[in-house]
């Protein structure tokens, strides 16, 4: 099969373009006519299946695809099928409507904190699971994280894109990220679930600064700076950020992985502290969630997943924009939020949320957000999204942000959780939990619940079963 031209169909897949090509293959966009879902195909590039490690890349690519599908969370993009079509590999993963964090990132270079502590506090929920699961990424970068609307953050290639950085000394060729890279994927001394925690200091930095911590332009001069040299002070580079974040990416960024967080929780819990979210940190634990590999590539096993009851905890959400409007005022926010966000993804809820309490009217609060998007076709584009019905908001002038949290019963949130368990598994628990404390309406709750669900069709079943 020749990737170079668009097949018909890979499998039982229709293919109905391409998604991307990189390195290592072509992502297609595909529709599964089985169970009428619209998926991402990822094949690997014939040429490199022809060298003398490609029978090992083969195998590699399908074990870990198979690995991957095990984590089943709202933070990571799913896998759901892997297999041969004309001897050439391919996976099938969930098709995400979004945008890829480096984006996001060219026009805004620097995220405020609290933004940037819920985005990587997202990835880091993702990381955990994994990592309990028994996989590491070893590519964590801007370019793997996709920014939902409404706020959801996922983490993709799981479990594949570590193949996209293996080195293949033998022939002399690196794949990878090296700008992203732990001092051990470079010094071959072992690779565990701390190197995700490095790469994810690194984005964490860059998001707060506005500055890549090891800077070059040659990969032997980023390598050398990995190893031998410690990044400027983010406070020094951003007088804007609460002193402890000072800390937290000092010790991600440890060049010994033992000095590190020992896990993704550990990192996160370390994040919220340090913006002023909790109380005492607990004491870090040693690394547990997965023992060093070699460089043969094998899938990182370690410690079993937690109890089925158990999940890791969700990530903290974005804050939400002020409540004490009244219902059509609710929905003008919800849809003021999804129009921002098609242009600076997540940063979308916060800047609604300072915003709202100093506006009057709509027009108002949309000339205020239009001014934080850089371009000006956009700009515009924004602008012509105002609702054709303008005056006064009640809620917006009296300037207040008390929430109005709507009561549920348990049996209200015990039929939730056992419809959403279905789709996305435990960790439905958690979510239904996190959801009742700010939905306004028993509809609005199963409308947010409806969120996690991955795919369309599977949405309409779960709201259904909840209807009905």
């Amino acid at each position: 099969m020749n990737t170079d031209t668009v097949p018909q169909s890979i499998g039982r897949y229709c293919i109905d373009g391409v998604l991307g090509r990189g390195a290592m293959g072509v992502v297609y966009k595909a529709h599964d006519p089985k169970i009428d879902r619209i998926v991402a195909v990822k094949t690997i590039h014939p040429t490199l299946l022809q060298t003398p490690d490609g029978g090992d890349l083969r195998q590699r690519f399908l074990r870990e695809a198979q690995a991957a599908a095990r984590c089943l969370h709202p933070n990571i993009v799913a896998v759901f099928d892997c297999d041969e079509h004309e001897g050439l590999p391919y996976i099938v993963m969930e098709y995400v409507q979004g945008r890829e964090l480096q984006d996001f990132l060219r026009y805004t270079p620097r995220v405020d904190a609290e933004t940037t502590v819920s985005i990587v506090g997202q990835m880091l929920a993702g990381l955990g699971f994994a990592h309990a699961n028994g996989v590491v990424h070893r590519d964590i970068k801007p370019a793997n994280v996709i920014l939902l609307e409404g706020g959801r953050v996922k983490v993709a290639d799981f479990g594949v894109a570590r193949l996209d950085s293996t080195s293949f000394t033998q022939h002399g060729a690196v794949l990878g990220s090296p700008g992203f890279m732990a001092p051990e994927q470079f010094t071959g001394t072992g690779v565990d679930h701390r190197t995700d925690i490095f790469a994810t200091g690194i984005v964490l930095y860059l998001m707060l600064t506005g500055h890549r911590p090891f800077p070059g332009e040659r990969t032997t001069e980023v390598m050398y700076k990995i190893l031998h040299h410690d990044p400027p002070d983010v406070c020094l580079l951003n007088a804007q950020l609460p002193p402890g974040l000072s800390a937290v990416v000092r010790q991600a960024l440890a060049r010994d992985p033992a000095q590190r967080f020992q896990s993704a929780d550990a990192f996160a819990r370390a994040l919220r502290q340090a913006l002023g979210g909790g109380g005492p940190l607990p004491a870090d634990t040693p690394a547990t969630a997965g023992g060093a590999d070699d460089t043969t590539g094998t899938v990182v096993l370690g410690v079993a997943p937690g109890p089925a009851t158990d999940p890791p905890p969700a990530a903290p959400d974005l804050p939400s924009p002020a409540t004490a409007f009244n219902d059509s005022e609710q929905a003008l926010m919800a849809q003021v939020e999804k129009d921002l966000a098609f242009h600076v993804g997540p940063l979308a809820r916060v800047l609604v949320a300072k915003a709202a309490p100093h506006a009057t009217n709509t027009d108002q609060l949309y000339e205020a957000l239009a001014g934080h998007i850089p371009n000006s076709a956009e700009r515009d584009a924004f602008l012509k999204r105002r609702p054709r019905v303008r005056g006064e908001l009640t809620g917006l002038s009296r300037g207040t942000t008390t929430q109005i949290r709507a009561k549920f019963t348990e049996a209200d949130l015990e039929k939730a959780q056992r419809a959403l368990t279905r789709y996305v598994g435990p960790i439905a628990k958690v979510l239904v939990r996190k959801a009742a404390k700010e939905a306004v309406s028993l509809a609005d709750l199963h409308e947010t619940l409806a969120a996690s669900v991955p795919e369309g069709r599977d949405r309409t079943r779960f709201l259904a079963d909840l209807t009905g």
